[in-house]
């Protein structure tokens, strides 16, 4: 017990000390890589790539954005609908052409994009009876750009386009 006791001031002194000492702050170094570009690359891309469907073909596979896929990233499909006064409109997938060919979309765990088409009335067989040609962006985004945007209406190809300031 003495022991402690003839130590206690010497420990009382160190805490002092050690509390009492001002923090000095070294000179700052880089900062690194800001903005939307950032370290890892762009925050979201704009892939446009087309399909042609027929009475044979009436699916396309789309692998052009898997080298920059990550697993937790987002993938927008969008369609051609329209160029009005020199405008073009694309459409978020799924989406129905003329009424009667359901045109969707399913990404895979790589970065794939798998184009389907079928009949609106869910009959068999190919929806076309002749070819049809069609355009369609897919935008991939970061997953935490996502998050930093969270009243983006994603459906509407050209406030995404704004939001993540993207090149077509």
């Amino acid at each position: 017990m003495k022991t402690i006791k003839a130590l206690l001031p010497v420990v009382l002194i160190i805490l002092m000390a050690i509390t009492g000492c001002e923090k000095k702050q070294g000179p700052k170094g880089d900062q690194g890589a800001t903005g939307p570009q950032g370290a890892s690359g762009p925050s979201a891309k704009t892939f446009t790539f087309t399909g042609n469907f027929n009475s044979t073909t009436q699916f396309i596979y789309y692998t052009g954005l898997m080298s920059s896929f990550d697993a937790d990233d987002v993938v927008i499909t969008y369609i051609f609908n329209a160029n009005y006064g020199g405008t073009d409109y694309y459409v978020m997938l799924p989406y129905v052409v003329s009424g009667f060919v359901n045109v969707y979309a399913e990404v895979g765990e790589n970065g794939s994009i798998y184009i389907n088409t079928d009949k609106a009335d869910g009959s068999a067989g190919s929806p076309w009876t002749s070819p049809a040609t069609f355009q369609f962006k897919a935008v991939l985004i970061k997953s935490s750009q996502i998050k930093k945007h969270p009243n983006v209406d994603y459906s509407n190809y050209s406030e995404v386009k704004a939001t993540f300031n993207l090149q077509d």
